[in-house]
């Protein structure tokens, strides 16, 4: 994928799989394509705490979205 939005949901889709230092590097390569993108920004914000052992990891999309 070559695409923010493409790369930005394929983080998302990492850090939901238990690869959250996957996700937080295409986060990054995202990122790089649009600096300003506030949803990827967000991913690699997540992604970078579960990595780092600050947050939990999500277990589902709905468990993301409640703050899980």
């Amino acid at each position: 994928p070559d695409t923010v939005e493409c790369l930005s949901n394929l983080a998302l889709c990492q850090l939901l799989a238990g690869r959250a230092h996957a996700g937080a590097e295409t986060a990054r390569r995202a990122l790089a394509l649009d600096p300003a993108d506030a949803i990827t920004r967000n991913v690699l914000r997540r992604c970078e705490d579960v990595a780092a052992g600050r947050r939990a990891a999500p277990a589902s999309l709905a468990a993301l979205e409640r703050g899980g």
